[in-house]
């Protein structure tokens, strides 16, 4: 019976398959053109078809030019891995360093028939006492800590060391996107500094075929950074079409503030400043939801700030994704603590389910069908994110862009996030009720 690891490679070698097939009819497309093209330049003749064979000319010349690409990634990548291993090698650092991925390289020498497990009892009579088979000891021990297999395949010698560790560090760094299609749910987080330019150029070009949009955001008492926020959005390198502050009921002349410093954006409709009654962060989201008029929608908190191009990055994936919402990955700077993290999963309806890992300053939104008539829950003081994205992801599933373009920002003292000032427990209960009803 085949365990799951001949499936994988099944499944590996049928996705190489379909590549080299793919790169085949690219190939036979692009001779095709060449040879149309030659024929039409000796003859000045096209019958009237210039327009097809000009589509058909530029689509062969993008294959070539995807197949390129994925030639120079994939030799960037190992180039990258060889590096890494170098300097792991020279200080003496070895596969341990990863060891959930130590142990994928492991099933390959167990499937490969390389562990002698009468050898390796004798050698480690701790694998006995530990309880634990031969097999199992070493793909959660052993290949971690350089144990050799069998007595032909010493682990510890610096020939065997190089492949174990470069094994490990291919499964653990993932090969760098090719299109931005490649990213969509993607595990792996990008920084947008760190994908290459011809990327954002094709981000850039998807963007321009997808809707304007309207950044929705709440702010109370928050003048000491929401003139920060705004400016991130008002400075997109893709211009969102408004930007509407909804100010509620703040006490520290919020309002007047933002109408004084972005007197310009004011006056060209670029900036619409609603002054609110206090009514709590989702009244104010509505209110600005109400009033928005672009085609789509994205959220950006009065205490957190937008990479340049975080709009460019969203619609492009809005677009290659065919999706109604998308959301990317954002920076975590925890103030008191002093620590940063990136956050960002692949969509998952059934752990979206359990709890939320969608922060809503990533999430831009198409305003179409049922999803563009719901509003946020007013009766919700906190979780109101984990709400709204569960109502509005309940007939479409959202994309996730792995692409970090958010800075959040928590600090208990200095910013009184909700996350540290409103119940949790009875704001959950509501939310699970409204669900359970959903599903009756």
């Amino acid at each position: 019976m085949n365990g799951p690891e001949d499936g994988q490679a099944e499944d590996e070698r049928d996705a190489l398959v379909r590549l080299r097939a793919e790169l085949a009819r690219e190939r036979a497309r692009a001779d095709m053109a060449e040879r149309i093209l030659t024929r039409l330049l000796e003859t000045g003749q096209h019958g009237g078809q210039f327009s097809r064979l000009q589509d058909l000319a530029r689509a062969a010349i993008r294959g070539r030019e995807q197949e390129r690409r994925r030639m120079q990634a994939a030799l960037s990548h190992w180039q990258t891995l060889a590096a890494l291993l170098a300097r792991l090698l020279a200080g003496g650092r070895i596969a341990r360093l990863l060891p959930g991925r130590a142990r994928l390289a492991g099933r390959r020498l167990l499937k490969a028939g390389l562990l002698d497990t009468d050898w390796y009892d004798r050698l480690n009579p701790d694998v006995g006492r530990a309880g634990l088979t031969a097999p199992a000891h070493f793909l959660r021990h052993g290949i971690a800590e350089g144990r050799p297999p069998a007595p032909v395949c010493d682990l510890t010698s610096p020939a065997a060391e190089a492949e174990a560790t470069f094994e490990a560090l291919s499964l653990a760094l993932p090969a760098p996107p090719v299109s931005v299609a490649d990213l969509l749910d993607s595990p792996a987080i990008h920084s947008p500094a760190s994908l290459p330019e011809w990327l954002r150029a094709e981000a850039r070009d998807l963007a321009a075929q997808g809707p304007d949009v309207s950044v929705v955001m709440p702010s109370f008492d928050r003048a000491a950074t929401v003139g920060a926020a705004v400016a991130s959005a008002l400075g997109q390198s893709l211009p969102p079409r408004e930007v509407i502050v909804a100010d509620d009921g703040s006490r520290d002349g919020t309002a007047e503030m933002l109408e004084a410093r972005f007197a310009d954006a004011v006056a060209a409709g670029r900036l619409l400043v609603l002054r609110e009654p206090r009514g709590g962060v989702c009244r104010a989201r509505n209110a600005a939801l109400s009033r928005a008029r672009a085609g789509a929608v994205a959220f950006l908190d009065s205490d957190n700030l937008w990479h340049r191009d975080h709009l460019l990055w969203a619609v492009a994936g809005l677009v290659a994704s065919g999706r109604n919402s998308v959301y990317t990955a954002y920076t975590r700077h925890d103030l008191e603590t002093g620590t940063s993290r990136q956050e960002g999963r692949p969509w998952n309806r059934e752990a979206l389910l359990h709890g939320n890992y969608i922060d809503l300053n990533t999430v831009l939104l198409r305003r179409e069908g049922p999803a563009a008539e719901e509003r946020f829950d007013p009766e919700l003081t906190r979780l109101v994110d984990w709400d709204y994205i569960l109502r509005v992801t309940a007939s479409a599933p959202a994309c996730h862009l792995p692409v970090t373009t958010v800075e959040y920002f928590l600090d208990r003292e200095g910013l009184g996030n909700i996350t540290f000032s409103e119940p949790l427990e009875e704001n959950r209960q509501r939310i699970l009720d409204k669900m359970r009803a959903d599903l009756r």
